[in-house]
């Protein structure tokens, strides 16, 4: 069996009770015309981040990271699938596993083009030390995408069998590698770089 991966595991608010203002007795009854009380400001609700990548309407998101992780660990337990159902002949369902990684992957790829490398792109400048970084990960990522959606392309319009499975399986394992390498450096390197980004904005 082709171990493809194991992914990541998974990751309180309290409230001040205010004490209430007893009221002191006054000499004369008066129209207040001022607050005699006001909460402490000192603790504050986080503000979510609002900033723009420069030059476009593309706003930092902030569950972009993590739903992309999301993404990786349905596409690392579809292959897994694909896999099991390609080594025991279930190939309806290897279909049916090639269809939804397709959707899955393209998906994917759709987000993190559109949200992730359009922000980086613009958000940092050509000289800063990780604008290199972002530019060759997104080179090779065109390049694994391209060779993946030709896997998956080749093997949703095949007609399995026992030899076209043991095929698909060779394949699969050389596939598997590189996009396990691939998610696992993603998730280390490139998502860091995105979730430092409001700092380096301020």
């Amino acid at each position: 069996m082709i171990g493809i991966l194991s992914l990541f595991s998974g990751r309180h608010f309290f409230r001040t009770p205010t004490r209430e203002r007893r009221s002191e007795p006054s000499a004369a009854k008066a129209p207040m015309t001022h607050t005699l009380y006001q909460a402490p400001q000192s603790v504050q609700a986080p503000q979510p981040v609002q900033d723009f990548a420069p030059g476009t309407r593309i706003r930092y998101d902030d569950q972009l990271v993590p739903r992309l992780k999301d993404d990786h660990t349905v596409l690392v337990n579809i292959f897994n699938e694909m896999v099991d159902n390609a080594q025991h002949a279930n190939y309806d369902a290897l279909h049916k596993n090639l269809d939804d990684f397709r959707h899955l992957f393209n998906a994917h790829l759709l987000t993190e083009n559109t949200k992730l490398y359009i922000f980086l792109d613009r958000a940092l400048k050509p000289d800063d030390a990780n604008y290199e970084i972002i530019q060759e990960f997104r080179r090779e990522m065109n390049d694994i995408g391209k060779a993946v959606r030709q896997f998956l392309l080749k093997w949703g319009q095949t007609a399995f069998d026992a030899p076209q499975a043991a095929h698909f399986l060779e394949e699969a394992a050389a596939v598997g590698s590189v996009l396990v390498r691939r998610i696992e450096t993603e998730e280390r390197r490139l998502y860091e770089i995105y979730q430092m980004l409001p700092d380096m904005l301020d």
